[in-house]
């Protein structure tokens, strides 16, 4: 590592150093970035790329570390908790360490201190953040359990790994809505049944590969939406009924006196005017509804 007095090999104790400091700064919600440098020679035209395999990867000299924070956007925390209300679990899905993910989590109130936070590569009963790297040992039954939790984080994902979360929600028969606004959130956005991306910093290929654009970057048209969304389909739901119970039995009443030669029990006159009052008033009943009755926790809704 670099050094006052130069370059000095790393000791044991320094490098205990560093790992107690970036998992504290992660706890507290932060993203650390080390830097580090090496001397290499290079030839004319060269580009450095992950792909070709030709970055420097060895005798680096440590630098140093930096923590930013991220703030969580606002109104997430009051978003988390009405989607709860309503039976809607909610799934964070991070490149971050598990430390700063378990930690903004705690923060929006996505998992709380009951829950169980595990850095380690395993699965346990109960675990709630997930390192990303365990996914593809994941069997079907601990996919179950992972995916039956209410909130879960996912940590150090890629964007293969962000699809495959995605897949194994659908595969669940779960009607899967992802959020994102980067170039990597792009596959899982495309994959899901509904794709939201962010306006103001979504990146293009987030916003190409999205069903929706959020305009003004508020999580809680989210909430909205679903309220929307439960609302036309228990509307549509009561309207059949409606409609069904009182044509049909009119139906057969005027199907029989026709058959059978009676006169009609009800003139034209009496038919709108109860088709008009009755109606009327059934439909000013669907609109005038709360819209806290359908923001429940209820199987029978979307």
């Amino acid at each position: 590592m670099a050094t006052s007095e130069g370059d000095a090999p790393m000791s044991e104790g320094l490098v205990n150093e560093f790992t107690e400091a970036y998992m504290k700064l992660g706890t507290e919600g932060r993203t650390c970035m080390a830097f580090a440098m090496t001397t290499f020679e290079a030839f004319d035209d060269m580009r450095l790329e992950i792909a070709s395999g030709n970055l420097p990867e060895y005798e680096m000299c440590f630098l140093g570390m930096a923590a930013m924070y991220d703030p969580p956007r606002d109104n997430v925390s009051q978003s988390i908790a009405k989607m709860r209300e309503a039976g809607v679990k909610c799934f964070m899905v991070t490149g971050d360490h598990p430390s700063t993910a378990a930690a903004v989590a705690k923060y929006v109130g996505l998992l709380d201190d009951r829950q169980k936070d595990d850095n380690c590569k395993k699965i346990d009963e109960g675990l709630s953040v997930i390192h990303g790297e365990v996914l593809d040992m994941l069997t079907p039954e601990q996919w179950d359990e992972i995916l039956s939790q209410k909130s879960v984080v996912f940590a150090r994902t890629t964007p293969a790994q962000k699809l495959v979360i995605v897949k194994e929600c659908q595969k669940r028969k779960e009607v899967v809505a992802v959020t994102g606004d980067g170039v990597f959130d792009a596959p899982a956005l495309k994959k899901a049944d509904v794709g939201v991306a962010l306006e103001a910093v979504g990146s293009v290929f987030a916003k190409e590969a999205a069903d929706m654009v959020l305009i003004d970057n508020d999580v809680r048209n989210i909430v909205k939406g679903i309220e929307e969304g439960r609302l036309l389909y228990a509307n549509l739901k009561k309207t059949i009924a409606y409609t069904m119970t009182h044509l049909m039995p009119e139906l057969y009443a005027v199907l029989f006196t026709f058959i059978v030669g009676f006169p009609l029990g009800l003139s034209s006159l009496q038919v709108c005017f109860h088709f008009t009052l009755l109606f009327a008033t059934i439909c000013l009943l669907i609109i005038l509804q709360s819209i806290a009755y359908l923001l429940r926790s209820s199987t029978s809704l979307p």
